[in-house]
């Protein structure tokens, strides 16, 4: 089994426009996306809508990493194509709960489409 750090490769946007200037890159694509809801500039919501109207971004899994457990949010999420919706956890160990969770189910159970050439 390889590690976490020789699979996955993290990719940073600091605000909702830089994210959709990352996706909309015609030489990148990505195996997962995590998306905060409260971002700068452009709000997670629409970032997850604007992925999803687009036909080549449509397929790629986004999974929603909120400090919102809001009924409302979840549910908007979800209506909007959302693969999951995880809510922030408080401690570091919550954290690596999740990045266990991605590399065992995501990365090794997970059977995903091919990403664009």
């Amino acid at each position: 089994m390889r590690r976490a750090s020789d699979v996955i490769e993290v990719v940073h946007a600091d605000s909702g426009e830089a994210a959709m200037s990352l996706m909309e890159d015609q030489d990148s694509s990505f195996d997962l996306v995590f998306l905060d809801l409260n971002l700068p500039k452009m709000n997670g919501l629409s970032v997850l809508k604007r992925i999803k109207s687009q036909v080549y971004l449509r397929g790629t899994p986004v999974m929603i990493l909120s400090g919102s457990e809001a009924g409302d949010d979840v549910r908007e999420a979800y209506g909007n194509f959302a693969t999951g919706y995880i809510v922030k956890p408080g401690t570091p160990e919550g954290y690596d709960g999740i990045a266990d969770f991605v590399v065992r189910s995501w990365f090794g159970v997970m059977k995903m489409p091919p990403t664009r050439a």
